[in-house]
């Protein structure tokens, strides 16, 4: 999805956890929905039309550690987690690229071009919450 960023860094000689980054900063899915409000009046409602979110296919576990989250289904706080690491990894992409950190670097930039630099959550409710690295 970033290859402009992330093809040259592959040639190098990078540490096993930075190769990782790499291949995580793919998501599963990129729904194109610049249209979909004309079609689709549900979809406008949702906040959906005009937009080319993100998707990344997650199972949580019965057993897993999101039953803490009182707040939110624990579908939304495993969605946030999903949002805050992928956050995380373009900025350590831009690092490999030389862009200093604590600073947004083009991949970062351009992540946030997706969703609005927010994320969906499983029952299609904005959170803001997910933003941050």
């Amino acid at each position: 999805m970033f290859p402009a960023y992330t093809q040259a860094l592959r040639d190098r000689d990078l540490p096993e956890e930075d190769i990782r980054v790499l291949n995580k900063i793919i998501p599963d899915l990129l729904f194109d929905l610049r249209g979909a409000g004309e079609a689709f009046e549900d979809m406008k409602q949702m906040g959906l039309s005009g937009v080319t979110p993100l998707g990344e296919v997650k199972t949580k576990a019965p057993n897993s550690d999101y039953h803490n989250h009182k707040d939110e289904p624990p579908a939304v706080a495993r969605q946030a987690e999903v949002a805050r690491d992928y956050l995380k990894r373009a900025a350590r992409i831009d690092e490999l690229n030389g862009h200093p950190s604590g600073f947004e670097g083009p991949v970062a930039a351009a992540l946030k071009r997706y969703n609005g630099g927010g994320c969906w959550s499983s029952w299609w409710a904005r959170s803001r919450r997910c933003q941050g690295t």
